[in-house]
């Protein structure tokens, strides 16, 4: 059975994280739950675990003999991320890192265009995302 290990990401909310997820890992577009009750994640052989999230990646679309990867939302607005050890190989601290990243442009989408702005979004040949935010 693989221990799962628990980290804090820096995001806004469950779309945003949702959105950095599936940015991340194009292939889990759609297939990310969101549950506002935590539920319970599941170990690779199926078995359920102590450990519950609010955004559950099921071991399904991690892969192969992956347990689920989930992110607990607090009361205090922090968000806790809850991965295998055996996953981490993978979906480690650099993964997290890049997923808080995208997250975060998001979050300044979303709060732009709510705002009425108007953004544009380029990449960098480094992989960099650059946003331009003007009022209309």
């Amino acid at each position: 059975m693989s221990h799962y290990t628990n980290g804090e990401v820096d995001v806004k909310g469950p779309e945003c994280l949702i959105a950095g997820l599936e940015e991340q890992v194009p292939a889990w577009k759609g297939l990310i739950e969101y549950h506002k009750i935590p539920e319970h994640l599941y170990g690779y052989h199926g078995d359920k675990r102590a450990q519950v999230a609010n955004v559950i990646i099921r071991r399904a679309q991690v892969g192969g003999s992956s347990n689920d990867i989930g992110f607990l939302f607090h009361p205090d607005g922090r968000c806790e991320a809850i991965v295998s050890d055996y996953d981490r190989h993978q979906y480690g601290q650099a993964w997290l890192t890049r997923v808080t990243a995208l997250a975060g442009v998001h979050a300044v989408i979303q709060r732009a265009k709510s705002r009425g702005e108007r953004v544009t979004r380029t990449v960098t040949p480094q992989g960099k995302v650059k946003l331009l935010v003007m009022a209309r």
